[in-house]
């Protein structure tokens, strides 16, 4: 599910991920039921309950709204807001200003081998009403 005031953007300077940041806890806040102030930055996300489902959407929101390729691990990898904000930043700054803006999701078929299989494992890890939950929130966007 997208926020509506949703815009695309890069992130040229400190306001920019600041406005990413808050985006980011706007949109955990609301898939986890929380008030702003009751997310930690330090946190462990699995901590407010977040499940695998959740994390693939925010990956995917996050690819839409930043227009870069995300690993589908981000999350796994980084499960804090803190550590999320880092790893995105230092993703950022490594895209080229006109890629960023411009560079499409990859396709399965151009995914590396181990990022392949780390997503499989990943939607192993799926029951089969997470999966259907998924592929509905999916085909809605």
């Amino acid at each position: 599910m997208r926020l509506e005031s949703e815009q695309v953007f890069l992130m040229s300077t400190k306001d920019d991920l600041n406005e990413l940041q808050n985006w980011i806890v706007t949109w955990l806040c609301r898939e986890l039921t929380l008030k702003k102030g009751e997310l930690s930055f330090t946190e462990n996300l699995l901590t407010y309950g977040i499940d695998s489902v959740a994390a693939i959407m925010l990956v995917g929101d996050l690819e839409d709204r930043l227009k870069v390729r995300l690993p589908p691990t981000l999350l796994w990898d980084h499960p804090t807001v803190q550590s999320l904000m880092d790893r995105l930043a230092e993703i950022l700054r490594e895209q080229p200003q006109s890629a960023a803006a411009t560079t499409p999701s990859r396709s399965i078929d151009s995914m590396g081998i181990e990022e392949a299989r780390n997503l499989l494992e990943k939607l192993d890890e799926l029951s089969d009403a997470e999966v259907d939950a998924l592929l509905a929130r999916l085909s809605q966007d």
